[in-house]
């Protein structure tokens, strides 16, 4: 009796042990699994190479120097608002792109009563930049280029027209996502946004026609998407 008795219950602690083992196992499985699957979503995350970008810029000014029908240039306040889509083709030694912008530029209501002789409306335009990006997760990358567009004008003697300015860009970009990686992460995962910076650019474009010369430099700030 006690013979039976012993070998029920080697059988019952046997059957428990054999089912903890696999529970185990598979807890384990499932761990290691997450955090492999962890350890991937997190260097995607870090090495993760974007293939087009959004920005938008914003000044207090429009051109640095504004003059029409060969009178004397003059500077005044004038906004810009601009947007440029950019795709990005090139990883190697930093990072290429090539991209079209469009702009605005309103003029406050503070000056409309005293316009100058040439007020800016809209600009159109294409530009090629080199970030140099050297580093995952770099803080600030410099970048450089070049940049041609199309501003249409007005002046208040009720003429207006057309004139392509041409010019190199630079500036840099502050790297936001590192201020919260694990926030970053999460934009990722559910917008696809890799990349976020804070930009200061500056813009050193000119050009002319019969009617008016545009030049001068316009700085901008701005956020950058990159996805």
């Amino acid at each position: 009796m006690n013979k039976l008795v012993f070998m029920k219950f080697y059988k019952f602690t046997f059957t428990i042990a054999t089912i903890l083992f696999y529970l185990v196992g598979f807890q384990n499985q499932n761990a290691e699994a997450a955090t492999t699957e962890s350890s991937i979503r997190a260097s995607a995350y870090k090495e993760g190479k974007p293939t087009f970008g959004i920005q938008f810029n914003w000044s207090q000014t429009g051109m640095g120097e504004q003059e029409f029908s060969n009178r004397s240039p003059v500077n005044y306040e004038q906004h810009t608002l601009r947007a440029q889509f950019e795709v990005m083709p090139v990883h190697f030694a930093g990072v290429w792109t090539i991209g079209t912008s469009l702009g605005y530029h309103p003029t406050p209501s503070t000056v409309k009563d005293e316009l100058p002789n040439v007020s800016v409306l809209w600009s159109v335009g294409a530009q090629a930049i080199y970030q140099a990006k050297l580093m995952t997760n770099q803080w600030i990358v410099p970048f450089g280029g070049y940049s041609t567009e199309l501003w249409s004008f007005r002046a208040r003697q009720g003429k207006g027209g057309k004139v392509m300015v041409r010019g190199p860009v630079a500036g840099a970009m502050f790297f936001l996502n590192v201020l919260d990686p694990s926030n970053a992460r999460h934009i990722r995962s559910e917008t696809g946004v890799q990349r976020t910076y804070l930009v200061g650019e500056a813009r050193f474009l000119e050009g002319k026609n019969s009617i008016a010369e545009l030049k001068g430099a316009n700085y901008l700030v701005g956020l950058r998407l990159e996805i």
